[in-house]
């Protein structure tokens, strides 16, 4: 059996797997942007945590200073 394809239907073909290859790709594409954002915002989210973490850091430094200075009297 022989299979007889013209111009038209290649075309076609051709047409609906670059469109299927466009869909695929856009889906990729954006799944990838979405976890750019959730590690973008997880970023920010550390920066603030570190923030804290140097404050509370400064802040148990002074209650040790003022723990010493109490122990001395």
């Amino acid at each position: 059996m022989r299979f007889s394809f013209n111009s038209e239907d290649v075309r076609k073909a051709w047409n609906r797997s670059i469109e299927e290859e466009v869909e695929r790709l856009t889906t990729e594409v954006d799944e990838h942007t979405k976890r750019i954002r959730d590690m973008a915002n997880h970023e920010f989210l550390i920066r603030q945590m570190r923030l804290e973490l140097k404050n509370q850091d400064e802040e148990i430094a002074k209650l040790k200073e003022d723990l010493a200075r109490f122990d001395k009297i």
